[in-house]
């Protein structure tokens, strides 16, 4: 039984609740429209009795609209983030129901006495426009008032932030602001080098200037943010935008990660990340297959070993980004793996139910073998290690059972279980090893390359 205070269960939202709000709104709307319409058709005169004239055909309107507006969906649609694609649809509906109001309206041997038969097709066509004003305005009345009205108000929340970048990721990182009511940020404009762009608006935001006028708008509009919303900018450009953001005191600076641009991206602010050293130096362009990477991944079941840790997490996100069927986190500490079961709660939603959090000891032949005959994995990712060179130096043992036998037992497992590509994430240290964190992982090379082609892909990638 809920206990829940009436006015707390009344206030919830249900789709039972949006469909009958909307349902009840619409029938008064088609009518209001209805009676607009005719007022409009006799020249706003107010010596007609428009009750009586709206009455006789209102049922008409009613069954036609309402039932295309079922076929078409719109009460599925979320009055917060109605799109263009929603009024596309009310749209077509809307032409639908009135072409339907016109043809029976048209006098023929098979409608013949309809009270519709013979109505002026003005007031049809005056109808739809009227209906179009009403309806839409309703459905998009909340986003008005949350992104446009609310938003007037002299007190704004979250840091004051400029995005550099005001493109697709741009404009897509400022919606997600506006999902979140600008708790963490709140944004001051846009800058980009595009001049074709200067003085638009996305959203209400404006662009106020390219990147050269940075240290100019963040002292003029007290900025405490900076998102920087170009995934292919330059290390260059990156640096100077870096340092004059610092030169000013502005303590939050974030970067679109590099391995989300593809043709379909999904930003938002959780995927955001703090610019590292990697960002600033002047490294060569990596150029990424993202299409292939997306062909090979997606729609894939994918397992990935020491899933929690701080190599595994990192490609655990990125396998994600690529579509795949189902991904399996393997590893042996719980308290990381809870902490990626957040992270991939918050970031991945919709694949937050086709994703399973395994505790487990890569050294462990017969919990490797529930595992793989449970999920039948097309791809592992082998990133458990023990990789911390002085510390393997004082446990060798602990090194050779994991990095060596621990390694052996897993891809003896794929094997078996029939996996197809195996991909064991190793490092440079490995080349002419002089730890025993590199001889390990050199051996563990060896094991990978020994059990290459027998019915599995092996391969390994330095990081």
């Amino acid at each position: 039984m809920d206990n829940k205070p009436l006015i707390h269960r009344l206030k919830a939202t249900s789709s039972l609740k949006r469909f009958l709000f909307f349902f009840l709104f619409d029938i008064v709307l088609i009518a209001a429209s209805l009676y607009l319409s005719f007022f409009f058709h006799f020249d706003f005169s107010l010596n007609v009795h428009y009750t009586d004239l709206v009455i006789e055909v209102l049922p008409y309107f009613f069954v036609i609209k309402l039932i295309t507006f079922a076929l078409f969906r719109v009460y599925r649609m979320t009055w917060r983030f109605v799109g263009l694609y929603d009024f596309l649809n009310l749209t077509l509906a809307l032409f639908l129901s009135g072409l339907c109001l016109v043809v029976l309206s048209i006098p023929t041997s098979l409608f013949t006495n309809l009270v519709i038969t013979g109505f002026p097709k003005r007031i049809l066509f005056a109808d739809g426009v009227i209906s179009l004003f009403l309806i839409a305005g309703l459905r998009i009345s909340k986003r008005i008032y949350l992104e446009v009205i609310r938003e007037k108000r002299p007190f704004k929340k979250g840091k004051r932030t400029i995005i550099v970048g005001a493109g697709n990721t741009g404009e897509m990182i400022l919606r997600d602001m506006i999902r979140q009511d600008f708790s963490e940020y709140y944004p001051i404009g846009f800058l980009d080098d595009d001049r074709a762009k200067l003085g638009t608006s996305i959203h209400g935001v404006r662009v106020l200037g390219t990147t050269k006028n940075l240290a100019d708008v963040i002292s003029k509009h007290n900025v405490y943010a900076l998102i920087i919303a170009i995934p292919n900018l330059s290390y260059k450009m990156l640096r100077e935008i870096y340092n004059a953001a610092k030169a000013y005191h502005v303590d939050t600076i974030k970067i679109v990660p590099r391995i989300y641009d593809f043709s379909k991206p999904n930003i938002n602010l959780k995927t955001l990340e703090d610019i590292s050293i990697e960002d600033l130096v002047g490294r060569e362009v990596v150029e990424v297959d993202y299409k292939g990477i997306k062909d090979f991944i997606r729609d894939k079941v994918v397992l990935v070993t020491g899933a929690g840790g701080s190599i595994g997490s990192e490609l655990v996100i990125q396998v994600c980004a690529f579509e795949p069927r189902k991904v399996i986190l393997l590893d042996i500490d719980d308290t990381d793996l809870h902490h990626m079961e957040l992270k991939m709660r918050n970031m991945y939603p919709h694949l937050f139910e086709t994703s399973h959090f395994v505790i487990g000891d890569i050294r462990d032949e017969k919990r490797l073998q529930e595992v793989f005959e449970t999920f039948h994995p097309h791809m592992v990712f082998h990133a458990a290690a023990y990789k911390h060179v002085p510390m393997m130096e004082h446990n060798a043992k602990e090194a050779v059972k994991v990095n060596i036998f621990g390694t052996y037992t897993l891809a003896k497992v794929s094997v078996e279980c029939g996996v197809e590509t195996f991909v064991m994430i190793s490092t440079d240290k490995a080349v002419m090893p002089t730890s025993v964190m590199g001889a390990t992982k050199r051996m563990a090379e060896y094991v990978c390359g020994a059990m290459n082609g027998k019915n599995v892909q092996c391969s390994m990638f330095n990081v």
